[in-house]
């Protein structure tokens, strides 16, 4: 791939890119002033070879350092640096300086760069949030995992902070390119800026970022295709003049397309409708599998289809729902969801409740039971939910007992247009096992 465009572009760290104006390796230098764009592979940078380069020439990552940062003060040069782990000139061992202590005063693999970040070294990751990336699409497609995070950056242009007495400070400015499936930072860029202390006015300024991006799987044909989508002419705009002329049938297909967009919109809204109206039916069906909270909302909203209207207490951990009687006395409703049968000690805590109040003169229930039982079983599967024992046990203390299929019946006849009678008055008369005749 020639570059066949008038924008020169520098690459260090890699070689063999057609597309480039010129080629370096780590321990050569070029003047970066002349050059439009610069490509830098970290990721070739390995201790190894910053040591031999370190060897032969103790300055040469201050030299290219210093004149990134003056190319980017004076006109501004974009920058895209492919990332690779950390390495150092020597062995940091375990030291308790912090990452930015440690990257100031020891030679690493960003030394060249006016901006060192700051890189949080997890595990191998793969997913991506790809569809809000700003990186070429096929650099995108090329990135199969990464193992660093963005935590910050380390000001390294030289101009430092001089609140103290020039009353100035150099601040990076970050901002995302590509994050992981948690929102941390897999790619970003850096621009840099010296303020002045107090009204925050820019007495220095690098132009244009520096971006830090994650290797591709081959990362030659990464550097290739960067190159490539910076040497693309740039689209051309329109004026806006030239939407006052009309050629023939233009108006009309833009009038078809608006109509198309309204048809859309309406069909948008109907749909919208009536998936909420199958959410609420569907809501239904919890009678079924759920418990606790979620299965409380569905056996209120049933028996409230059928005709008999429940509150929910002010305080928890009593019942789950009551029935107020035109007496003002309370008919309590436990609701209970497992995978299992009932066994006698389930109805304890409701029987110590209407054990406590008074018998109501308004109907001849003292309490209800709803019981879904074996919830992970298909209901035509399942066994009866109510021993004889039980429902002796129930009838001893006015208590009503219901299981969810049994509700679930009465819903779908209901809901299928068919008569319910009286479910209220049956249900709060019924004493023992309540069954839909």
């Amino acid at each position: 791939m020639a570059n066949k465009s008038n924008k020169s572009i520098l690459v260090i760290g890699s070689s063999g890119h057609k597309g480039a104006t010129k080629c370096i390796q780590w321990g050569e230098l070029a003047y970066v002033g002349d050059y439009d764009f610069l490509i830098v592979n970290t990721a070739s940078l390995t201790k190894e070879i910053l040591q031999k380069v370190l060897q032969d020439d103790t300055g040469y990552f201050g030299k290219l350092r210093k004149d990134i940062t003056n190319v980017q003060e004076n006109k501004g040069i974009a920058i895209t640096c492919i990332m690779g782990p950390y390495a150092f000139s020597r062995d940091i061992g375990s030291s308790e300086k912090d990452v930015d202590d440690i990257l100031r005063t020891t030679d690493n693999n960003y030394s060249w760069s006016p901006v060192m970040p700051i890189l949080e070294r997890i595990p191998t990751g793969e997913k991506l949030n790809r569809d809000k990336s700003s990186l070429p699409k096929e650099y995108l497609d090329g990135i199969k995992s990464y193992n660093v995070l963005y935590n910050g950056s380390v000001n390294n242009t030289g101009y430092v902070d001089k609140s103290q007495d020039g009353h100035i400070y150099t601040k990076c400015h970050q901002y995302s390119l590509l994050e992981n499936t948690v929102g941390r930072n897999v790619a970003f860029g850096v621009v840099w800026k010296v303020h002045q202390y107090g009204d925050y006015k820019t007495v220095i300024d690098g132009h244009l970022p520096i971006e830090f991006i994650p290797p591709t799987v081959q990362i030659v044909d990464g550097i290739d295709i960067l190159i490539s989508e910076f040497c693309k002419a740039p689209e051309e705009t329109a004026p806006g003049w030239i939407a006052e002329i009309n050629l023939p049938g233009e108006k009309e297909i833009n009038d078809e397309v608006s109509e198309k967009i309204q048809s859309i919109d309406l069909l948008d809204k109907e749909i919208k409708s009536l998936e909420d109206k199958l959410s609420g039916v569907s809501f239904y069906k919890k009678l079924l599998y759920s418990q606790g909270a979620e299965l409380e909302e569905a056996v209120e909203k049933s028996l409230s289809l059928l005709g008999l209207v429940v509150k929910k207490p002010d305080v928890s951990n009593i019942e789950d729902r009551f029935f107020e009687t035109p007496d003002n006395q309370k008919v309590y409703f436990e609701i209970r969801g497992v995978n299992r049968l009932m066994n006698e000690g389930d109805l304890a805590q409701l029987i110590k409740r209407v054990a406590e109040k008074p018998v109501s003169t308004s109907y001849k229930t003292r309490g209800v039971f709803v019981f879904n039982h074996q919830n992970n079983t298909r209901p035509t599967e399942r066994e009866d939910a109510f021993h004889h024992n039980i429902e002796n046990q129930a009838k001893s203390f006015g208590i009503c007992l219901i299981d969810t299929k049994t509700l679930f019946d009465f819903v779908e006849t209901k809901l299928g247009g068919g008569e319910i009678d009286n479910f209220d008055q049956k249900l709060l008369n019924m004493v023992g096992v309540f069954k839909k005749s």
